[in-house]
Formats: C-alpha cells, structure tokens, sequence
C-alpha cells in the first residue's frame, strides 16, 4: 500500500484522503503538490525515502492514486533501475 500526503492545493482535486498510515514500499509515502508553470496546472510528487521526483500534468487529479503505480514504474524504467526491482515495486503499489 502506498500512501499520498498532498499540500492542501492538491488535496482540493483528491477524493480519496487516505494517510492513515505509512508506505510499506520501498520509496515510501508519496508528497503532492500542485504548480503552475507558464498558466499550466503540474503535479510534483516526491517519494519520502529515496527522494525521488517525478512531474506530471494536474488534469484529472481525482485518478492520481490509480495512476501513481504506472508513473512511479516509467520513471524507474527511465533511470535504468533493474526490472526486477521495478516490478517489486509496482506490484507493492497495486
């Protein structure tokens, strides 16, 4: 299970405010908040254990959870992170 603590900007776009409880993955609780660059809306999540940042864009904030695991695998797959690792990962996140 993995948990979303988002700025009370992103809260406002979640249904779901699930933080009862910490992350049992390996990259730990996920940090939301949402920015504006250039008049478009952006999601910065930060994992709370390794650091990791990823950048997304803000619309349809409401499927964030749903969409978390697959943005948290592209990544990894992007900075070359053993396959096996990633699918760990994922499969913790679903």
């Amino acid at each position: 299970m993995v948990s979303l603590r988002a700025t009370r900007k992103a809260l406002k776009g979640l249904q779901r405010h699930d933080t009862c409880c910490d992350s049992d993955t390996a990259l730990g609780d996920w940090y939301v908040n949402r920015l504006v660059v250039d008049r478009k809306p952006l999601l910065l999540l930060v994992s709370s254990r390794a650091l990791l940042a990823i950048v997304t864009w803000a619309r349809d904030l409401r499927t964030l959870p749903n969409r978390l695991s697959r943005l948290v695998e592209d990544r990894l797959r992007r900075l070359l992170v053993p396959e096996a690792i990633v699918r760990s990962e994922v499969a913790v996140m679903d």
